[in-house]
């Protein structure tokens, strides 16, 4: 469960406390502290930075499945595509990185 929430965990310490993850080579590096410049910390919170400016909630990979399954099963009701739930979960600002994926397998699951 944790290398599923590594990335959430290495940004916040990173943007708050400024540690660089240790396994991280040179080249990485550079590429790491660029991703990070698009999300920031704002209380206990990983905020991503969306295109028009709006800042998204980061979901740990628990929350993500939890939003996801909320999002096709119940709220919205109409069962949509994979695709479809990672735009709507956009819409309601929540951001994962790996949103699009884990929409598409959740709906492979569930048919």
């Amino acid at each position: 469960m944790e290398d599923k929430n590594l990335w959430y965990t290495q940004l916040v310490k990173f943007l708050s406390d400024e540690i660089l993850p240790i396994n991280l080579r040179k080249s990485t590096m550079k590429a790491f502290k660029l991703k990070a410049s698009h999300f920031c910390v704002l209380g206990y919170v990983l905020y991503c930075r969306g295109f028009d400016g709006i800042l998204l909630i980061c979901l740990k990979w628990v929350d993500s499945q939890i939003v996801i399954s909320c999002t096709h099963d119940r709220i919205c009701g109409a069962h949509f595509s994979g695709p479809t739930i990672m735009k709507l979960l956009m819409h309601m600002g929540y951001y994962c990185p790996t949103r699009e994926h884990d929409c598409i397998k959740y709906i492979k699951k569930m048919c």
